[in-house]
């Protein structure tokens, strides 16, 4: 993690026509056009009918709906959802359809192309090649029950290459789908960042001219103590008004700069680990008030350290409460600024814990990473 933090975060992300995301009609087009696949299996089935008796007929009208039922439903609703039973009953559905499909009538056509994919594009890489395999050494098995034929070395090869290319398939539209939601994520960081800088320059800036106003219309109305009435009430009305804006830009100021630390916490875990950082997130207190926002700050300026300099492949976000004191550790597996003076971040994540009467504590070593200790009262929160 590195000390330097900037003030705000620009994030541009240019997609070409060959790294774009793909977008939901792609992904539908890529749909229908799996599931008309269906048709060559279909015809291939129909022409050989003749070869087989009136009972076989049944069978293989029966399989191919079954497969034909799974098939579709996965690619429909099921697939790129959430793992559970349906993927299971899908899977299964096109696989009994195949073994019945080519137990009664093997055409030339293997079914066990279909049931290969289906299992490669159902499941995590992991279960999903496992899978794969397994398809593979039962349409060897079912092939040579039914055919009494050896010569299935090539039918079983194409039944892996098409499975595994469903596996990857799947990981590249699962990448995908994290790259889009980090796009997201890391612009809505840019813009709470961008906020909070507008919000500190209006309260540092705006904020000093207001009171030097607010102090020269005091200072003009004890010179005019002894003009008329109408002129001393004008010069009231001015410091009057310029407090009342004073205090409505600072409210509002709080307003959009104040951020809650829970709601850090979890946002900052998400974005790690859609970009790859594991996140161990250990809440066993709340916080509220003053101690809420400033501890909000610590974890926004921490995880943006660890996402743009830490090379961090790991990341715990602690916060609990010890005896009279609240305590945030944030602590990465990252490189740190080892001999390098403070940067923004850590300045001003110290200038904000020492407002309020809290401390910051920094450890960094190429052994074990990097660790932010913020540290304030459990009972200064109450104020905001």
């Amino acid at each position: 993690m590195s000390a330097d933090a900037p003030h705000s975060v620009l994030v541009t992300i240019h997609l070409t026509e060959d790294t774009r995301l793909v977008l939901p009609r792609e992904l539908m087009v890529g749909r229908l056009l799996m599931i008309a696949f269906l048709a060559v299996v279909w015809a291939r089935q129909v022409q050989a009918l003749g070869n087989v008796t009136s009972t076989g007929r049944v069978v293989v009208v029966l399989s191919c709906l079954l497969m034909s039922v799974g098939w579709v439903w996965f690619w429909l609703w099921l697939a790129a959802a959430p793992e559970d039973w349906r993927q299971v009953v899908a899977v299964g559905s096109v696989t009994l359809g195949a073994i019945a499909m080519v137990s009664v009538n093997p055409v030339e056509v293997n079914p066990f192309y279909f049931v290969a994919v289906v299992a490669g594009a159902a499941f995590n890489w992991r279960i999903g090649t496992i899978l794969v395999l397994l398809v593979t050494a039962l349409s060897l098995i079912v092939w040579v029950v039914a055919t009494d034929s050896r010569a299935l070395l090539q039918p079983a090869l194409v039944t892996l290459l098409f499975g595994i290319a469903a596996v990857i398939v799947r990981r590249v539209v699962a990448a995908q789908a994290a790259l889009a939601q980090t796009q997201a994520e890391l612009r809505r960081v840019a813009v709470d960042r961008a906020r909070g800088e507008l919000a500190r320059d209006l309260h540092d800036d705006l904020g000093q001219q207001l009171t030097a106003v607010i102090l020269q219309a005091e200072l003009l109305s004890l010179d005019l103590a002894d003009s008329p009435s109408p002129v001393r009430e004008r010069a009231a009305a001015v410091v009057t008004a310029s407090r009342s804006s004073l205090n409505m830009m600072r409210a509002a100021v709080t307003e959009s700069r104040a951020p809650e630390v829970a709601t850090e916490i979890s946002s900052g875990a998400e974005l790690l680990e859609a970009t790859g950082v594991t996140c161990d997130v250990q809440v066993s207190t709340s916080v509220e008030g003053m101690n809420s926002h400033v501890l909000g700050w610590v974890v926004r300026e921490a995880v943006t350290n660890v996402l743009r300099h830490s090379t961090a492949s790991t990341c715990l976000i602690r916060l609990e409460r010890l005896d009279r004191d609240i305590y945030l550790t944030i602590a990465d597996n990252g490189v740190g600024p080892q001999g390098q003076e403070p940067g923004a971040g850590l300045s001003n994540m110290t200038a904000r814990l020492a407002d309020c009467g809290g401390s910051l504590r920094v450890e960094s070593d190429s052994a074990h990473g990097f660790r932010l200790v913020a540290q304030v009262h459990a009972d200064g929160g109450g104020g905001g």
